[in-house]
């Protein structure tokens, strides 16, 4: 939920019964921003456990251990598509955009031609795997243009792995607090397909 507007479905809310500081509750456990709700218990006062409670009680979060504090708590199944949390993902379209995102050869020397998108069906599958959220996505994309970035910046596109490998073995992480921390406009380049 990091830098994420809060939108609310009020007819979602009248129908299930929850207030919008219960909606906030459930996002933020959900989305695991105990930061947020911290700041909000600063601002706005302590939360009431009987709110809790009642989240508990229409089984839209659980208590997974003792005590009823943040790291305890879970979402439901119930309560992701009772408020619209779990949407459809569009993996297709976020597959697309990734190999945009990553290019597809690199020419070394006159005649030697570096193919890194290899092994296409399996990278789907397992990008596909990684996804859960369309921000993760973006997020994921942002670390992309950050590794292909760095590989331009030191000369180094010829060793660039293949993007089988970048997703098998998580490199994305490498650049997930940098990635969380630009905007994604200063990224993008102009040569995204080829790099030829």
């Amino acid at each position: 939920m990091r830098d994420k507007k809060l939108c609310v479905d009020i007819s979602k809310l009248l129908n299930t019964g929850i207030s919008i500081e219960m909606y906030f509750i459930i996002n933020c456990i959900y989305y695991e921003q105990r930061d947020v709700l911290e700041k909000y218990v600063l601002k706005c006062g302590r939360i009431d456990v009987s709110v809790f409670q009642k989240l508990i009680d229409l089984d839209y979060i659980i208590k997974l251990n003792e005590p009823l504090i943040f790291p305890n708590l879970k979402v439901t199944d119930k309560a992701l598509k009772s408020l619209g949390l779990i949407c459809e993902l569009d993996h297709n379209r976020f597959f697309e955009e990734l190999k945009a995102a990553y290019p597809s050869t690199f020419k070394v020397g006159k005649k030697v031609v570096r193919r890194f998108h290899q092994d296409m069906a399996d990278c789907r599958k397992k990008y596909k795997s990684i996804i859960d959220s369309e921000e993760k996505h973006n997020l994921i994309i942002k670390c992309v243009n950050l590794y292909i970035k760095e590989q331009k910046d030191s000369g180094k596109m010829e060793f660039t792995q293949m993007l089988s490998s970048f997703l098998n073995q998580s490199n994305y992480e490498m650049y997930m607090d940098e990635a969380r921390s630009i905007d994604s406009n200063n990224l993008i380049s102009e040569d995204n397909h080829d790099v030829i």
